[in-house]
């Protein structure tokens, strides 16, 4: 039996749920292309790694972050992932 899965408000699979404790009546679901990303919990101020190219500056020569294989900022550290998807409780539908 296959379990359906939470959508992305684009219809694709939702890879990333949003964990936060804030009430809204936006969905907390989703898709890898669709996350919200770049949020200053993953800015850095000391000097960037000198052997890898996985970083860009958000701020020239002062602040940093690191970046996805896609050169994308990650989303914030309150977001959940899960490849195969977060699925369907079926009290909630």
């Amino acid at each position: 039996m296959d379990l359906k899965k939470h959508l992305c408000e684009c219809n694709n699979m939702a890879t990333w749920v949003y964990m936060s404790s804030s009430s809204s009546d936006a969905s907390p679901f989703h898709c890898d292309d669709c996350v919200p990303r770049g949020c200053t919990c993953h800015n850095k101020s000391e000097p960037p790694p000198k052997d890898s190219t996985n970083w860009k500056w958000i701020q020239h020569n002062v602040i940093w972050a690191k970046i996805d294989s896609q050169g994308r900022e990650f989303p914030c550290c309150e977001f959940e992932y899960d490849e195969e998807g977060f699925d369907v409780d079926d009290d909630t539908n």
